[in-house]
């Protein structure tokens, strides 16, 4: 086993120990991926974000779980609007959890970070949902193509999710 020098070793662990302040940012959505839920088996999206603007750019949040329920509706339309997709879009055209992370890469957004304590450690948290950035979000009106997570490649139990109207 290779013993690796203590600038790779301080790179992986990304911005653990130099978390941004509390505050207000614009962020980039960097990478967004449709999975299940190990612990509900309810749909949801990972969404990893990197601040774009700022003395803080480049820092990166906590990953931020967009999830698929009745009990986080109102959230989940939060981070929805906050990337341009309104709910008469969300009835039109039905999109899956993967459609709709793949059309929130690239996305900017705005965040307001807390910090959290988690095992001794202050992480940078989003509060709330992601929110649309100023001037509002460009308007999503469809959706690509994508192939969905099985539920067992996720992880997940077999009730995962199905619909997938072929756009």
């Amino acid at each position: 086993m290779a013993d690796l020098p203590w600038d790779e070793i301080v790179a992986e662990a990304g911005d653990r120990f130099n978390v941004p302040p509390v505050g207000k940012y614009t962020a980039l959505i960097e990478e967004a991926e449709a999975t299940v839920s190990k612990s509900t088996g309810n749909p949801m999206i990972v969404v990893k974000l990197k601040i774009s603007e700022g003395p803080h750019a480049g820092k990166r949040p906590k990953k931020v779980y967009v999830t698929k329920s009745a009990k986080a509706a109102g959230m989940l339309m939060g981070h929805l609007k906050a990337v341009g997709i309104d709910a008469e879009t969300l009835k039109k055209h039905k999109p899956t959890m993967a459609q709709i992370a793949a059309v929130m890469v690239g996305k900017r957004v705005n965040v307001e970070i807390v910090h959290d304590e988690y095992r001794g450690e202050t992480q940078a948290v989003v509060q709330y949902s992601m929110r649309q950035p100023e001037g509002g979000a460009v308007a999503v009106t469809s959706f690509p193509a994508v192939a969905e997570p099985t539920p067992a490649a996720a992880g997940a139990p077999a009730q995962g999710f199905t619909e997938d109207p072929g756009f």
